[in-house]
């Protein structure tokens, strides 16, 4: 009696693969029942919530992903809006330059193709370009006696360092050098940048300007 009381207890049973438990088949659903090492209803509760939480990991994952990827070109597509500002305003400055509110003649170089501002445009400009090389001159002659560094950020196209040479505030020397106690910097987006460079060398305007290695571009 006792072994057939223990055979039927057994049979009622199922081990679970998970836990190694033994369980009563309620424990199980019915398509575990048919399968071997299924796993209890406990353990499924507990798989079920881990792949939930999973799935949930997975998806802010893809969330977040797919933002970095649109704040990727936002990014880059607010980058040649920025740019863009560039040629703007060199053509701005080439119609002022043209129509005589101040001397320049290496915007010439940058603007192929002018085209006539408003004169309340070109006043604009006069004003901002003359007050900002105003400022630079009277910088560079009040510490002539020292080494300076002048930082352009944003430069684009601005000709100012050209201008500065021709009018003698920035001298070069018998052998084209230029003058060593005023280091020059520039600093845009690469591709304007490199534009730039490219423009400077094929005119010899700018390369009267300069020495052999006044323009280093560096990323």
């Amino acid at each position: 009696v006792q072994s057939a009381t223990s055979l039927s207890m057994e049979d009622n049973k199922q081990l679970c693969k998970k836990c190694d438990g033994l369980f009563e088949r309620d424990m199980f659903s019915k398509k575990q029942l048919k399968k071997k090492n299924s796993i209890c209803k406990d353990c499924q509760k507990k798989l079920s919530t881990k792949q939930t939480i999973n799935n949930a990991k997975k998806n802010i994952s893809n969330k977040n992903q797919n933002k970095l990827q649109v704040s990727d070109k936002e990014s880059k597509s607010s980058e040649i809006q920025v740019q863009g500002t560039n040629d703007d305003s060199s053509v701005s400055k080439r119609s002022a330059a043209k129509k005589g509110y101040f001397d320049d003649n290496f915007m010439r170089f940058f603007v192929k193709k002018p085209s006539a501002r408003s004169p309340l445009i070109n006043r604009g400009y006069y004003l901002r370009t003359t007050q900002m090389r105003k400022m630079i001159r009277h910088f560079i002659q009040k510490n002539e006696d020292k080494e300076i560094q002048i930082v352009s950020l944003g430069a684009g196209f601005d000709s100012s360092y050209f201008s500065l040479v021709t009018d003698k505030t920035l001298k070069l020397d018998k052998d084209g050098k230029e003058d060593k106690h005023v280091v020059w910097y520039e600093i845009d987006f690469k591709d304007v940048v490199q534009r730039k460079i490219k423009l400077i060398q094929n005119e010899n305007s700018f390369k009267e300007c300069l020495s052999n290695e006044t323009i280093k571009s560096r990323e």
